[in-house]
């Protein structure tokens, strides 16, 4: 199949020299549109919120070796099946047939060579668009569950786990599912599954303990994260527990974790951040200002980092503040619909609705389905009217 120019590829890699190597193998196939990484947290944040079309991860990653960032990205339920390349200066990290389980069709021993990367790109890509094969079937069913299709997704992953001999990566996709149509005991049934076959996956503790707490069962979360964090002690895996804790408004336990990781002097800035989140939920923008401060000072501006200062100096009334925040966000990201939508609110309280109407079009040419940006919108031509 001929390669397009126009995909978007994340370069995920800690060693300077192999994104170097790597990026100039792509330029030479055509490829120009290619975004770097050197750390797992940064990177899995990128594909939540901007998903591409293909991800390139070297084993030599920040925070988490590339296989398992892999394994996390293609369980995940927030990220797309996107098509993916290993490789690594070492020997593979699992036998071909694992490998295989989640997506990585051939892995790639450094140095590579043009053509073995751009057999592994076109080999990869025909799978993943080729109708029924299992990358596609995969494919297929991540959209479902991104798009909410809930009884579709479950009827989806129930067909991969019987072409998969029910594998670690259909058996949690199904779950995800389940925990989409609210049945949390076949969601339990399943990861219990996985555990009692032996795989006691990172991803498998994250999602029962997201199962936990979508029921309320508050503290039996708080176990399995502890158990996370007893085996994967990590800033990668801490900060999704941070992340997971703050989705289900669990600020005091999200706080804990974040005092934790600062006094363990995680170098990264999700910690400060999310403890940011916290205090802003408590209506202590002060704190939460000097939070963000310190963030900025220490590791620099960030997308989340800048948004979340604009939302903050907005609440004290800080208008020309927040607007001057929100768009050095948008240097960094001009996709991101939330900052679009938040400068929007700004401009609306300062009275100028030209401005608002502006910024919640392109909020919505980004992300049409955006419900809040629509209703302002609606709101603001029927008073211009």
């Amino acid at each position: 199949m001929n390669l397009d120019p126009q995909t978007r590829i994340y370069l995920l890699s800690a060693d300077k020299e192999n994104i170097v190597a790597v990026a100039k193998c792509l330029k030479k196939l055509g490829f120009n549109n290619i975004k770097h990484f050197e750390n797992g947290i940064e990177a899995m944040q990128n594909l939540i919120n901007n998903p591409v079309d293909y991800v390139i991860c070297d084993q030599d990653l920040k925070f988490i070796s590339g296989w398992l960032f892999i394994k996390e990205i293609k369980i995940n339920e927030k990220v797309p099946n996107i098509p993916v390349t290993l490789l690594g200066k070492e020997d593979p990290p699992e036998p071909e047939e694992v490998l295989k389980q989640y997506g990585v069709i051939k892995y790639l021993q450094l140095p590579i060579s043009l053509p073995s990367m751009e057999f592994s790109i076109n080999s990869t890509l025909s799978l993943f668009n080729t109708n029924g094969t299992i990358e596609n079937k995969y494919t297929k069913a991540k959209t479902a569950l991104l798009e909410q299709e809930s009884e579709k997704a479950v009827e989806m992953y129930q067909e991969l786990r019987g072409l998969t001999s029910k594998s670690v990566r259909s058996s949690l996709g199904l779950a995800h599912a389940y925990v989409q149509t609210n049945d949390s005991e076949k969601a339990d049934n399943l990861i219990k599954g996985v555990a009692d076959s032996g795989d006691t996956t990172p991803q498998s503790l994250l999602l029962a303990a997201k199962v936990c707490l979508q029921n309320q069962r508050f503290e039996e979360a708080d176990k399995n994260i502890k158990k996370l964090l007893a085996t994967h002690d990590d800033i990668f895996y801490y900060s999704r527990s941070v992340k997971l804790f703050i989705e289900f408004k669990q600020y005091q336990a999200s706080e804990d974790l974040c005092n934790t990781a600062i006094e363990r002097n995680f170098q990264v800035p999700d910690f400060h951040i999310c403890l940011a989140k916290c205090r802003y939920t408590q209506e202590d923008f002060e704190s939460c200002l000097e939070l963000l401060f310190e963030a900025e000072k220490l590791y620099g501006q960030s997308n989340d980092l800048l948004n979340l200062k604009g939302v903050c100096l907005k609440r004290i009334g800080a208008y020309s503040d927040a607007i001057e925040s929100y768009e050095n966000a948008l240097k960094l990201d001009p996709t991101n619909p939330k900052v679009y939508f938040n400068m929007a609110i700004c401009y609306i309280e300062m009275a100028d609705f030209n401005n608002s109407i502006k910024y919640l079009e392109t909020c919505l040419k980004i992300s049409p389905s955006f419900a809040r940006a629509k209703e302002k919108l609606k709101e603001l031509k029927e008073k211009a009217s």
